[in-house]
């Protein structure tokens, strides 16, 4: 599912979407450009259609939303 989204909304030479995955862990980084504000917000639903379907719990101390454009941080594989 994040493959094909990462090429719908890819633009040009550049994406909109980008993700890493390690084990049951997982970072979806999403362009801040204004024009993508909407993109974020479909992605983090249909991620969690797509992990509910798979009956994946998602623990929800470790998830949230990051905005790196607000000098926000986060950790990955903690």
């Amino acid at each position: 599912m994040l493959e094909k989204a990462k090429e719908v909304t890819r633009n040009g030479p550049y994406t909109n979407l980008e993700y890493a995955r390690f084990a049951d862990d997982l970072v979806v980084l999403v362009s801040g450009h204004p024009r993508q504000e909407k993109l974020l917000g479909q992605v983090y639903k249909r991620l969690m259609e797509e992990l509910a379907k798979l009956e994946v719990e998602v623990n929800a101390e470790k998830t949230g939303v990051v905005d790196l454009t607000k000098d926000e941080s986060f950790s990955f594989l903690r």
